[in-house]
């Protein structure tokens, strides 16, 4: 069983809300909701494309923007932590449908912290605080059903015929979890590696995995790890590899060191650098995301503030298993208002979160990014 403490400290650090420092950003307009074209910066390997305004209004807005999904249709499906529901914005970007609410009845929801669409209009919600996941048919419009989970489910993603379910369970020494959709119960499936239970203290503080699938493949990372598993469902990890750091802090092999003396104090792990996302690209490039919170430049850090005062900086890495090789931490520019959720569809990565314009007024942005892999400087796999 989790205990509060652990699932306490956990929600911080996956929830709170970060104003970035990096003044990074692309030179844009955008104006009522219409994409905007932005030049291209030949210096990074990652192209800001497209800035899409998300149409919000008084009875329909995201409180705070906690996970994103992709759909087949281009919709996107915003987890909002602030109201405990999902909103979807349909491809012209305006609120087709609210679904969800507080609570712990059916089709409710007390933590939800990712969405996943499954087929052609069935979606799954993960909910931390019940430790559960549920399952909607109708993109959202009807309740079907919700099972518990054997531990924190953080990362969702669909295979042909199964869900497959970051339930990180201490107790179990699992990873990942599989839910044939039709069925009432979860299969365990995973060992957690050495790297993550050789340090009991990251395993209280973190009970969390992501994972990616292809067809029945699974890349499997945790949060406070660089290492990576690939196993086919039910199977033994079938390779692993330690994805090198380079612009970012790379997360310590003993992380318990660097967490004993801040353990005390939750908002101090905010500043350990953390795995945020898999991504499996249909050219089976693999994209992993990391999410890193620094000090401010003075040096000062009012920890009781860490919230208002950390620097969040994102980096998106993509690794090429068959040439054993990586493109390691391109910088995501993440300048905004709150800590902004990540997700990749196709060929395209996404930015999403609420941008403060020069009014003050919060607006909700997709940003759409593509690779220039010419522009990597490839490293090898560790």
């Amino acid at each position: 069983m989790t205990s509060p403490r652990s699932m306490l400290i956990a929600l911080v650090l996956i929830t709170l809300g970060y104003r970035s420092a990096d003044g990074n950003r692309a030179n844009a307009s955008v104006n009522g909701g219409a994409s905007t074209e932005l030049q291209r910066d030949p210096r990074s390997a990652l192209i800001l494309t497209v800035v899409d305004t998300l149409v919000e209004t008084e009875n329909e807005y995201v409180g705070r923007v906690q996970a994103v999904t992709v759909a087949p249709d281009r919709s996107i499906l915003i987890t909002d932590q602030f109201s405990r529901r999902i909103v979807r914005f349909g491809p012209g970007r305006d609120v087709r449908r609210m679904f969800g609410r507080s609570g712990d009845g059916p089709g409710e929801f007390q933590g939800p912290l990712s969405v996943a669409v499954v087929g052609r209009d069935s979606v799954v919600v993960a909910d931390v605080t019940n430790q559960s996941v549920s399952l909607f048919a109708q993109m959202g419009g009807l309740f079907i059903r919700r099972l518990h989970t054997p531990g924190i489910p953080r990362s969702l993603s669909a295979g042909p015929k199964r869900l497959f379910v970051s339930s990180y369970s201490v107790a179990a020494n699992t990873a990942v979890a599989t839910w044939p959709l039709a069925a009432d119960t979860l299969r365990r499936w995973l060992a957690l590696p050495l790297s993550i239970t050789r340090n009991k203290l990251a395993m209280r503080a973190w009970q969390t995995s992501v994972l990616a699938s292809r067809a029945d493949t699974v890349a499997v990372g945790f949060t406070p790890s660089n290492e990576i598993l690939i196993a086919a469902d039910g199977a033994e990890p079938a390779d692993r590899f330690i994805l090198p750091a380079k612009r970012r802090r790379a997360i310590p092999a003993d992380l318990d060191a660097a967490l004993a003396p801040v353990a005390a104090t939750p908002g101090r792990l905010t500043l350990i650098p953390t795995l945020d996302g898999l991504y499996w690209r249909p050219d089976s490039l693999l994209l992993v995301w990391h999410k890193d919170w620094i000090a401010p430049s003075s040096g000062v850090t009012d920890f009781q503030r860490a919230a208002t005062q950390a620097t969040l900086h994102a980096f998106v890495s993509v690794v090429d298993r068959a040439k054993r090789r990586a493109c390691v931490d391109i910088a995501i520019p993440t300048d905004w208002a709150e800590n902004p959720a990540l997700t990749a569809a196709g060929d395209l990565f996404y930015v999403v979160g609420h941008e403060v314009d020069a009014r003050g007024k919060p607006t909700l942005e997709v940003r759409r990014f593509r690779f220039d892999l010419t522009k990597c400087d490839w490293v090898p796999l560790q």
